[in-house]
């Protein structure tokens, strides 16, 4: 609500991470007779809460990174000299959603 789209971009990417992680523990700790215990886990269905996020990520990406997708991706992939460079872009493809989120983490947290 206050336009700032990559830090809303990047609270939804840390969110989804943490969904997968707790599908992934679910599934590490099926064994014997519980193997596949959690193939139907539909009550929470943190697998779809995971996708939704990812979906939330798209949009708000599109709010604030679009129409053209080169924005976050400069400050984040470059370095500050290189940022201005227009021609950069025409030598390789936008990132993913999950890419840029993963350069952002490791420059927000590392």
């Amino acid at each position: 609500m206050e336009g700032n789209y990559q830090g809303a971009f990047y609270r939804a990417g840390k969110a989804r991470k943490e969904y997968l992680k707790a599908d992934s523990a679910l599934r590490e700790r099926e064994h014997g007779k519980w193997q596949g215990f959690y193939g139907n886990e539909c009550l929470t269905d943190i697998k779809q809460t995971a996708w939704v996020l990812q979906g939330l990520m798209a949009y708000l990406r599109a709010l604030g990174d679009g129409p053209h997708y080169y924005r976050w991706q400069r400050e984040y992939l470059y370095a500050e000299k290189d940022r201005r460079v227009m021609l950069i872009m025409n030598m390789e493809n936008h990132l993913r959603d999950e890419e840029l989120f993963a350069l952002m983490e490791a420059k927000l947290e590392g």
